[in-house]
């Protein structure tokens, strides 16, 4: 049985979530969690150009519902679903020639899609507000958790994707004139772990074929894998802007977003009434999230099986190698068999 509607505000999250770019996964992932957490009776709607419709490896455990066609009518009904929309991302990302660039969409549809995002709201819309220009990665850590952080290094450690213990350096290039610049940051004894941003595949390849034995993490690896790699490393070299806010996470950055989502949850709390959201909705949203920490704590235990299983191996190593010597020839008899062939 459904229950009646029940009234809570909704805010529209705009931005390129449906990408594998680290940057734009990072960012659903940060100011979701920052107005739930301020508005827990809020419902925060994902938005993109695409949306969930576009299959990507980051993005494939979210919830993103398409902006296109960006017609009248999705206009409306936007305007009647959402009580405040949080656009982000960098203003030229939302222009219709960096659209058909990326999402390979023909003019009209880009063109209308920049005026839906951009263009100035009709008198019935809900209020816009633009993220600032700083990256919210300085949150990531905070938001996934030290205790999650800690089990996926120590995963990526188990399946060998980052060395299986001691430190490491974190390696990512945009483009592959930056090679040099890299390079001359490293020392010849570092153990690297080239850590892809989305979009820099080739300049990454190329960097790890530079090395003489790198670590790379594969695309299949997680946002959450991503950031732990990133935190876990003893230095960070990349030029990435996203993975460098998320890995410095500095006080001043994580103040001034504190501040801003503070100041997004008091002008949405001005206005108690919201749209409606059925239960169903809600209850589907729950059953997802349910899912994912089941698949999470899944994961997470056959990395800790796999670790024993190493450990257990290293320690027969060890027994298999003390026999060894315990139970070696002498020396003098050694080289009696190699003089005579017998003894």
């Amino acid at each position: 049985m459904i229950d009646a509607p029940s009234a809570r505000p909704v805010i529209g999250l705009w931005g390129c979530f449906d990408t594998d770019a680290f940057g734009d996964q990072v960012t659903l992932r940060v100011v979701r969690a920052a107005l739930t957490r301020r508005l827990p009776a809020a419902h925060v709607r994902a938005f993109a150009p695409m949306g969930s419709t576009r299959r990507t490896l980051l993005a494939s455990a979210e919830i993103v519902e398409p902006l296109l066609p960006a017609d009248d009518v999705l206009a409306r009904a936007l305007d009647a679903a959402l009580a405040l929309v949080v656009i982000t991302g960098e203003r030229s990302r939302w222009r219709a020639d960096a659209l058909i660039a990326e999402y390979a969409i023909d003019e009209s549809s880009a063109r209308r899609l920049e005026v839906l995002v951009l263009g100035a709201p009709s008198a019935s819309a809900p209020p816009r507000v633009h993220h600032s220009d700083q990256h919210p990665g300085a949150l990531a850590s905070a938001v996934i958790g030290p205790d999650v952080l800690a089990r996926r290094l120590a995963f990526a450690r188990a399946v060998g994707w980052v060395p299986i213990d001691g430190p490491f350096v974190a390696v990512q290039v945009d483009r592959a004139h930056q090679l040099t610049e890299v390079a001359r940051s490293l020392r010849s004894d570092d153990a690297v772990v080239v850590v892809p941003a989305g979009g820099d595949e080739a300049a990454c390849s190329a960097l790890a074929a530079s090395l003489p034995t790198p670590f790379v993490l594969p695309p299949i690896a997680s946002l959450d894998d991503r950031v732990a790699v990133l935190h876990g490393a003893a230095r960070v070299v990349v030029t990435d802007a996203a993975m460098r806010a998320t890995a410095s996470a500095d006080a001043a950055a994580i103040a001034a977003l504190e501040a801003e989502y503070d100041a997004l949850a008091a002008r949405l709390a001005a206005d108690a009434s919201g749209p409606l959201v059925l239960p169903e909705v809600a209850a589907l949203r729950a059953a997802l999230d349910a899912r994912a920490r089941r698949l999470n704590a899944e994961r997470l235990a056959f990395a800790d099986a796999l670790r024993a299983a190493h450990a257990e191996r290293d320690h027969a190593r060890a027994q298999l190698a003390a026999w060894d010597a315990a139970h070696a020839a002498p020396p003098w008899r050694r080289v009696v068999r190699r003089l005579t062939g017998r003894g």
